[in-house]
């Protein structure tokens, strides 16, 4: 347990090199420039705590309180944005410094000005709107958690996540305040210093309300080169980490029969920080396509077994309820994945491809959505989501992961192939691998067509 919490804090640091840093950026640097010297600390301070708190407490009770974490995110995104309104324009920073002055008093200062408070308020509001990029020991976390509850193990790993991204936040913070500090230098033209960060926390406020956030992680993502994001996820794909994942998860209450492992067939690549962006979509919807009908196999595929069941899905979206039983004699994709996700959104194009080019040969592709956070498990988010998104094939709602857990999975994405005759037959985990996505669905088809002569 102890090299696990040790490899959690080493990701949670690595994870604000990743784009999902991106959009709190700005409201960190923003936000640091003020107060006195200690203001960095009591902001990252109060950011571990509400961003331990808010996983664990809302991943718990996610069904009672997905409504109301919603509105507390967007309360705390409208407040940030508010102190970026300040130091934009500075007559309405005095004026709110005189509104705010009796509470100034009440919280009182230390010696040196600073305002404890004020900074782990400040904190706090990025612990609510931060959503970092999860690998696998957070995926685990959040699964357990949302299943059995916060135990010792998902406080312990989820602090040290927390602190970890603290680390590199502090550091930002602190260099931030020593360019402000410098530029006072020039006297009247530190104030245009100020209103650039204040004006780059209001866009970033805006960003975060009206979901331009996953758009400028996904430019970003496909803008970087591959090895950035394998070296970002390189720490957590080991196999001391699965074992130690393993270890926590057999505390599990579900029946050891409904949780066979699946191996994949290449180097697990993690949902939300994946191997690199993919070039644009390769795969196009023909009028006639065509499996090649060949003697040799395209593609060397393994036979891991009986696939399992569909459990636990309590709502369907585009189709009536359905089981594998029913889909015998159809390829079949189980797609895991989670609307907030931005590596999920990436795929779409790509599923929507191989949907549309090979649905009418003998290909179902099921979307089993598993949310990562409270908002993605309300049925009416997840229905806006799939039409925004673009998703006209089955999706299923698995609020308890019940069929994730089923599947042994840890990644949103995650792609699982199952043949004709209802064995899985391959799997792939993140973005990328189109290509031999395709092979497998060809093969599969090719594999059923024969076999119905």
């Amino acid at each position: 347990m102890v090299l696990l919490i040790l490899i959690t804090f080493l990701a949670g640091v690595v994870t604000v090199f990743s784009p999902c840093v991106l959009p709190v950026l700005p409201i960190l640097l923003s936000t640091s420039t003020g107060g006195g010297r200690g203001r960095p600390l009591s902001i990252v301070l109060g950011f571990v705590a509400v961003f331990t708190v808010v996983t664990l407490i809302f991943t718990a009770a996610a069904e009672a309180l997905a409504l109301p974490h919603q509105w507390l995110r967007v309360i705390a995104i409208v407040a940030l944005g508010v102190f970026g309104l300040v130091l934009l324009v500075p007559a309405l920073g005095r004026a709110f410094e005189r509104l705010m002055s009796p509470l100034a008093r009440m919280a009182g200062k230390n010696s040196n000005g600073n305002s404890l408070g004020g900074g782990l308020l400040l904190g706090a509001g990025l612990g609510f709107v931060w959503a970092p990029c999860v690998g696998p020991i957070m995926a685990s976390v959040i699964v357990l958690t949302a299943t059995q509850g916060i135990s010792a193990e998902s406080v312990a790993l989820t602090l040290a996540y927390g602190l970890g991204a603290g680390v590199p936040m502090l550091a930002i913070a602190y260099g931030a305040r020593g360019i402000v500090a410098r530029a006072k230098k020039l006297g009247p033209r530190s104030i245009l210093i100020q209103r650039a960060f204040g004006g780059l926390a209001v866009l970033a406020c805006a960003a975060l309300l009206f979901g331009w956030d996953a758009r400028l992680q996904t430019f970003a993502l496909r803008n970087l080169p591959p090895e950035w994001n394998t070296a970002l996820i390189s720490i957590e794909q080991s196999a001391a980490v699965d074992k130690e994942l393993a270890a926590i998860e057999n505390k599990s209450t579900l029946p050891a029969e409904t949780m066979p492992t699946l191996q994949p067939t290449s180097k697990p690549v993690t949902g939300l920080e994946n191997s690199g962006p993919a070039p644009e979509p390769t795969i196009a919807p023909t009028p006639e396509p065509t499996v090649p009908p060949t003697p040799k196999p395209l593609i060397a595929l393994e036979d891991r077994g009986v696939a399992p069941e569909l459990v636990g899905l309590t709502e369907w979206i585009n189709s009536d309820p359905l089981t594998l039983q029913q889909l015998r004699g159809k390829v079949v994709i189980i797609d895991f994945w989670t609307f907030g996700c931005y590596n999920c959104r990436n795929t779409r194009p790509y599923v929507r491809a191989l949907y549309d080019k090979y649905h009418e040969q003998g290909l179902e592709i099921l979307g089993i959505h598993a949310p990562e956070f409270a908002y993605e498990k309300v049925p009416d988010n997840v229905r806006a989501a799939a039409k925004e998104q673009g998703v006209i094939w089955p999706v299923a709602l698995d609020p308890d992961f019940k069929t994730w857990r089923a599947y042994s999975n840890r990644y949103w994405p995650a792609f699982y192939f199952i043949d004709a005759n209802g064995h899985m037959r391959y799997s792939h985990f993140g973005e990328g691998n189109y290509e031999k996505n395709e092979l497998v669905v060809q093969q599969l088809l090719s594999e059923a067509k024969a076999s119905a002569k």
